[in-house]
């Protein structure tokens, strides 16, 4: 094993998490996710509940969380897949 968390991925094979930094209900805002592209599955929180990247503006992401996002707090982790929402 890698070291990598499973179904994450890089260009060097290790990730990189980010950060969230603002939460309103289902649409949270992260820093820290150079590699992310409109599309994206990302892994937020330490619950790691399925997002999507909807929006990209210099090195802040908007995400749609689809799962319940009660108890996500600023600065909890925000893992990028790679791999677009199917």
């Amino acid at each position: 094993m890698n070291g990598t968390t499973p179904g994450t991925t890089g260009t060097t094979g290790t990730t990189t998490a980010g950060r969230l930094v603002a939460a309103s209900g289902p649409v949270v805002r992260a820093t820290g996710l150079p590699t992310a592209a409109v599309g994206d599955v990302v892994l937020v929180g330490p619950q790691r509940l399925l997002g999507e990247v909807i929006h990209l503006d210099r090195d802040r992401a908007t995400i749609q969380v689809y799962e319940e996002t009660a108890g996500l707090r600023i600065d909890d982790p925000v893992e990028p897949t790679g791999a677009p929402l199917r």
